[in-house]
């Protein structure tokens, strides 16, 4: 369940192993997509991505990958599926800058082995002003993406 209709990747984010940053992507360009349950990606075209100013962005890292975000965008969580970081602190009764305290382990694409795998949220830090964001709302086959690594789903 996703907490906002809006929820969205800071525009210094990169879309899949190619390096294409978030806020150059247009619609019917193609992205790296991940089909979770075979563990391998192919390619959809955008079909709907949007821009928002966003205050209050929330920056992640595992011991490889970092991604800036809003709270409530949805990332793939072991033992959770799809859940937005502001639902799962509260799941887990604690308060979401204290996350990477708890066994959080966020779905990562491993570009060098090509594969799936579980990483630990080694980090969480609050960011403050106001930042462009962007957020891919459909794609043309499936659901699920990589942003800097971090597997994510349209909404």
């Amino acid at each position: 369940e996703v907490d906002y209709a809006l929820c969205c990747f800071a525009s210094d984010s990169y879309i899949n192993d190619e390096n294409i940053k978030i806020n150059t992507v247009k619609e019917k360009d193609e992205i790296q997509c991940v089909d979770i349950d075979k563990n391998t990606t192919y390619k959809s075209k955008v079909e709907n991505i949007v821009s928002v100013d966003h205050v209050n962005l929330i920056k992640i890292s595992t011991p490889t990958k970092s991604l800036t975000l809003t709270k409530d965008h949805p990332l793939n969580i072991k033992g959770y599926g799809f859940i937005s970081l502001t639902r799962l602190s509260k799941k887990l009764n604690t308060d979401i800058d204290d996350l990477s305290k708890e066994s959080v382990f966020i779905l990562t694409w491993d570009s060098k082995s090509k594969s799936l795998k579980y990483e630990r949220l080694s980090m969480l830090e609050s960011l403050k002003g106001k930042q462009k964001t962007y957020s891919i709302r459909k794609i043309s086959n499936g659901s699920d993406y990589i942003v800097n690594g971090f597997v994510t789903r349209t909404y």
